[in-house]
């Protein structure tokens, strides 16, 4: 079993570098924007499970791709391809584990939606939006 301190080095050294669990967790992040017509475009926005996080659980490992920004967007170029992270954390052997319930996550996600919503002017014509959940800790 590692030490205290090289598991302490080891959080200090990943943490907040892209792709690691820290990055853009809390956050919408668009990976891509549709150049369709706004009458034809959808939102699909990927939402991560407990323990996940909003980059690394739809990234590849081995060779880094990350298929909702690197390969959804030329199968449906007519999608906006969206990640949401949450505090997804409900243990913590570091600090604190997040004690939101399922339906303040999802009052966060649609109020994040509907600011980008805002943002971007892309209210009306209303849009549909796909939501993609991935169920298993990461």
């Amino acid at each position: 079993m590692p030490s205290l301190s090289k598991l302490v080095f080891w959080k200090k050294k990943h943490s907040g570098q892209p792709g690691s669990d820290t990055h853009a967790k809390l956050a919408i992040k668009v990976f891509h924007e549709s150049a369709a017509p706004p009458d034809l475009q959808i939102d699909i926005v990927f939402i991560h499970g407990l323990t996940g996080s909003s980059y690394n659980t739809w990234c590849d490992p081995e060779s880094g791709v990350h298929w909702p920004r690197d390969l959804l967007k030329t199968d449906i170029p007519e999608a906006r391809i969206i990640c949401w992270g949450y505090d997804a954390d409900v243990t913590s052997f570091w600090g604190h584990a997040s004690k939101n319930r399922l339906s303040e996550h999802a009052q966060n996600l649609l109020g994040d939606l509907a600011r980008l919503r805002e943002d971007t002017n892309s209210v009306i014509p209303p849009r549909n939006a796909l939501a993609l959940y991935h169920a298993a800790a990461c």
